[in-house]
């Protein structure tokens, strides 16, 4: 009766993670798709596939404590390393971070109120990089060796047909 019961609530806490899981998932589409994180497409769909490498798409354990792609603190102290996304947070208070994630790997990853948050974090990093002259893979190093192989792993990403914007502006 014991091992019966330590089971079936074990299935009832994975049901309640991939409910968790599925409805976030569901809740980034659909910020991208009805423009919520931009109206630039280009921009979403490199949000999208940031997202998707980032978070082994929407599956990670980061993705599930932070509701980010991965944005790591450089600092204990706001803007938490992130001196371009100061301005944003400040003129938009509801998508500030709410705290701090320390993972297993070592690092401590920002925290969102929600996906939309993180999103907008992130279209906020790619556009800062891109109108700085950096690559998009800038997102993940200042490396240029590094920015090229990322813009790879990016463009191996597959999105929906709906989503691809061609040429897209932020993808080369």
């Amino acid at each position: 009766m014991k091992t019966g019961l330590i089971i079936g609530g074990s299935i009832t806490v994975i049901l309640v993670i991939l409910v968790i899981v599925f409805r976030k998932k569901l809740e980034a589409k659909r910020n991208l798709n009805t423009g919520k994180v931009t109206d630039d497409k280009a921009l979403a769909e490199a949000v999208e596939r940031i997202y998707r490498l980032e978070t082994a798409n929407y599956t990670s354990n980061i993705f599930k404590q932070t509701n980010g792609a991965g944005i790591i603190s450089f600092s204990t102290d706001f803007p938490f390393g992130w001196n371009m996304l100061e301005k944003f947070w400040i003129t938009n208070p509801q998508f500030e971070p709410v705290g701090k994630y320390d993972s297993s790997n070592g690092f401590s990853y920002l925290k969102f109120p929600s996906v939309l948050a993180g999103q907008k974090a992130v279209a906020e990093i790619v556009l800062f990089r891109v109108n700085n002259g950096q690559s998009i893979g800038a997102y993940n190093s200042l490396i240029e060796a590094e920015q090229k192989e990322y813009l790879k792993r990016l463009l191996t990403i597959n999105i929906p047909e709906s989503m691809r914007v061609v040429p897209n502006k932020y993808l080369v």
